[in-house]
């Protein structure tokens, strides 16, 4: 767990950097986040038609992620911290500050997770094992595609940036160091 929150957080600061060096006109415009009570009522009726959920499950759901909504990831928690800041025309000094906050930003993940856990025992008392099955089988799936999603991005961060040499820098044929 502590590998991937590392992970998580380097990948995120490797991003953060690339796209404070990018050009401004390389990226769509960000689209404006939900609210948390759109993510909340979003998700509550994704999972009462993924797993099938009767009338009374369904209200017991909406009341489990009413309850922890902005508490954790699928519901929300990263719209609850507000818009991302726009790195490119953040200063250097503010982007040093935001980096010297990874203790506290570590521990926010650490929390997120305890409210998972949390979540998922609350969980049972509502969805059959069926339900429960199909709902762990779910969340691996999509805990998968985003470890996925961000190896891909770290990968992309490594991959022969900087002036076109090997290992994020160099000068395509020239001399760069190789590990």
């Amino acid at each position: 767990m502590k590998k991937t929150v590392c992970i998580a957080i380097v990948a995120s600061f490797l991003s953060i950097s690339a796209f404070a060096q990018a050009p401004a006109g390389d990226f769509p415009p960000m689209k404006e986040m939900p609210s948390v009570e759109e993510i909340v009522s979003n998700r509550t009726q994704e999972m009462v038609e993924m797993f099938g959920l009767d009338e009374n499950q369904a209200t017991l759901l909406a009341g489990l992620n009413n309850r922890y909504a902005g508490k954790i990831a699928s519901l929300g928690a990263g719209a609850a911290f507000g818009e991302m800041p726009n790195f490119a025309e953040m200063s250097a000094e503010d982007r040093q500050n935001m980096f010297a906050h990874m203790d506290e930003m570590q521990q926010n993940q650490e929390e997120m997770q305890r409210n998972e856990d949390s979540y998922d025992e609350a969980l049972k008392a509502i969805l059959d094992k069926k339900q429960l099955k199909s709902y762990n089988k779910e969340k691996r799936r999509e805990q998968m595609r985003q470890q996925q999603e961000m190896q891909a991005m770290f990968s992309r961060s490594f991959d022969g940036g900087g002036f076109g040499g090997d290992f994020g820098g160099g000068f395509g044929g020239g001399f760069a160091m190789a590990f």
